[in-house]
């Protein structure tokens, strides 16, 4: 059994107001892992790398990060 040891930056969600408009979206919570982009969002079990084109499954991610 082999340890997957890395450091995470995590970006909590904001909420973002678009100027001059009633538009607002949420950001969500971002995780950089080996220099990849993991989008998070709440109450969700999906974990979308870089975009939201791409996801995983949360207990997937282990095995996503060892592909690295």
């Amino acid at each position: 059994m082999s340890l997957l040891i890395t450091t995470a930056k995590y970006i909590n969600e904001s909420i973002k107001r678009t100027d001059k408009t009633n538009l607002i979206y949420v950001e969500p919570h971002r995780a950089i892992i080996k220099n990849t982009n993991f989008l998070i969002f709440d109450n969700h079990d999906d974990i979308y790398i870089k975009n939201l084109s791409k996801s995983i499954k949360l207990n997937e991610l282990e095995e996503y990060l060892k592909s690295l």
